[in-house]
């Protein structure tokens, strides 16, 4: 057993330990934190996988082929942000672990704005989307955090600056510009839906543009449908959870996930596996704390549908090789 393995486990078990209590505690954000800074010194001092070696030259300048300054000016906050930091810092590992460090007080912000518990915190981290991320797919993993983070606020200018920043961290994220006009504030909601539609729906008549689009790096998982089905899937268990009518707090999520799921699909019919599978796998992390606030704030019962959604989240993991494989990397127990 690798290092990472043992130490997603614990992660898995930590997680498990904060879901069935009945407390939410602050101590609990400090062992969270205290695991996740130990899990980015594991995972970025065990070596680098697939797209993190390119990463790793790139912050030497060894990378820096046609191909790769094509896409490096077009996502250059990413490139220059690393590079400055790896300038200060001499150490590819310690750059990266600052990076991760960022990306996790992100999420905490994040789990601040929809007012979740401390387990959403580790819950997202450990998701599958997020294992690939972390450790493949990083650029990618880095802009979901910032949607994510966007669609969290109720500031329209800070909304938008923040969905700007991941268009440049990743460009694929300009597909989700969307959801900007999805507010958590419903003042003036008529207004925001109105222009919410109109932009879903452009956004739909220009996906054909993009069948041609190639995206540096590849996820790894040419699994497209099954994760369209997935996200539907999510959709509808939102809507019967909810008595099939959305109301209150629920209804700017429900258009953010009913948004995601119909452009993943009309990129499934439209776009590649691997294309359909990089939007899909993003659609899901975003969708995971509407998910956990829908169990928070419509069941009772919640210790078991926390469990339950532990299950789904990390059982992927384990089971296509593709995820596993980055949990092996180098040094063992």
């Amino acid at each position: 057993m690798t290092l990472e393995l043992f130490w997603y486990l614990a992660l898995i078990l930590l997680c498990a330990v904060l879901m069935l209590s009945k407390q939410n505690h602050k101590f609990y954000g400090f062992i969270v934190f205290l695991a996740l800074l130990i899990y980015s010194l594991i995972v970025r001092f065990s070596g680098f996988d697939v797209d993190f070696r390119q990463y790793s030259m790139a912050l030497e300048g060894k990378a820096l082929n046609t191909f790769f300054q094509f896409y490096s000016a077009r996502e250059w906050l990413y490139w220059a942000s690393a590079s400055l930091l790896y300038s200060v810092v001499k150490s590819k590992e310690i750059t990266f672990t600052l990076i991760d460090l960022v990306l996790i007080a992100l999420v905490f912000k994040i789990r601040k704005n929809f007012d979740l518990p401390y387990y959403f915190i580790l819950l997202f981290f450990i998701f599958f989307p997020s294992v690939m991320g972390m450790q493949n797919i990083y650029r990618q993993f880095i802009a979901t955090v910032l949607i994510c983070l966007a669609i969290s606020l109720k500031t329209k200018k800070i909304k938008w600056l923040v969905l700007c920043s991941a268009v440049f961290i990743h460009n694929f994220s300009f597909l989700f510009m969307p959801l900007g006009f999805v507010h958590r504030n419903q003042i003036r909601k008529e207004k925001y839906n109105i222009l919410f539609f109109i932009a879903a729906t452009a956004f739909m008549v220009m996906l054909p543009s993009l069948k041609n689009y190639k995206s540096y790096g590849d996820p790894g998982l040419q699994l497209g449908t099954a994760f369209v089905i997935l996200l539907f899937i999510i959709l509808a268990g939102i809507l019967m959870s909810n008595q099939l009518i959305i109301k209150g707090t629920m209804i700017p999520y429900f258009w953010e996930g009913t948004y995601i799921c119909f452009f993943s699909l009309a990129c499934f019919l439209i776009l590649s596996s691997f294309q359909t599978a990089r939007v899909a796998l993003a659609g899901l992390q975003l969708l995971l704390p509407v998910i956990v606030l829908n169990i928070e704030s419509r069941f009772v019962q919640k210790r078991m549908l926390r469990l339950v959604l532990l299950v789904l989240a990390v059982a992927p993991t384990f089971i296509f090789e593709n995820a596993f494989v980055f949990l092996l990397t180098s040094r063992q127990l």
